[in-house]
């Protein structure tokens, strides 16, 4: 089966790509929240494919205005950083998923948002978290070399005010009051999707990216 996750597989251009790992955890027919939308190319292939139901959260208004043509029923112009409070807007106990795909490590506090974002979803819903490995092995060897520097994509993306290994981004859905079901190392970019075995057995090191799939935990809501 030819892997659909991105529009340009080799491209880590993020408005050229959808997040086909965080796509294939979604059920069919199903109600969604994107957060961290952009121009809507996963929620347009979860509405095609699987005959989804998807809003969007972004910060950005052109964005949201073509995540709105590719049939978002829904988008929300929200600054999550500045003004978390504005996710009242999203209704609560809503949604069947709550998609964090690659969005968290762009915010100051996201165990705030977490634990917002938990709210809306429906008895028995999933929110799917995916963050990059600061751990991963060529950023090991380049903190070793003494280098620590941003790029435009990627682990190192200017705009990430966050990091988070494995164990970190597990702590982190814990604080936000959620219970993990799963964690999925994976590499959705070029060369390292072909690391295979490798990923599975030494995640924290051969893992660009990891998923984590969780609930609302009892204790907290």
């Amino acid at each position: 089966m030819q892997e659909i996750g991105s529009l340009n597989p080799s491209h880590t251009d993020y408005g050229a790509s959808f997040n086909y790992s965080v796509f294939a955890e979604v059920a069919p027919q199903s109600s969604c929240l994107d957060v961290g939308c952009s121009s809507g190319n996963l929620g347009l292939e979860l509405i095609k494919r699987k005959g989804c139901r998807v809003q969007g959260i972004d910060i950005n208004l052109s964005a949201l205005e073509q995540a709105e043509k590719k049939g978002y029923e829904q988008v929300y112009k929200l600054d999550l950083i500045r003004n978390p409070e504005a996710l009242c807007q999203v209704p609560n106990l809503a949604f069947d998923y709550v998609i964090c795909a690659d969005v968290l490590e762009h915010l100051v506090n996201p165990e705030i948002i977490i634990s917002i974002l938990a709210t809306k979803l429906k008895s028995g819903g999933v929110m799917i978290i995916s963050l990059p490995n600061v751990a991963f092995g060529l950023n090991r060897l380049s903190l070793l070399l003494g280098n620590w520097n941003y790029r435009k994509y990627g682990i190192m993306d200017k705009t990430h005010l966050r990091f988070f290994t494995i164990n970190s981004g597990v702590n982190l859905v814990k604080q936000g009051g959620l219970e993990v079901l799963k964690v999925y190392p994976y590499n959705q970019f070029g060369i390292l999707r072909n690391l295979g075995i490798f990923t599975l057995l030494f995640p924290g090191f051969f893992a660009y990216q990891f998923m984590i799939i969780c609930t609302k935990n009892k204790r907290f809501f």
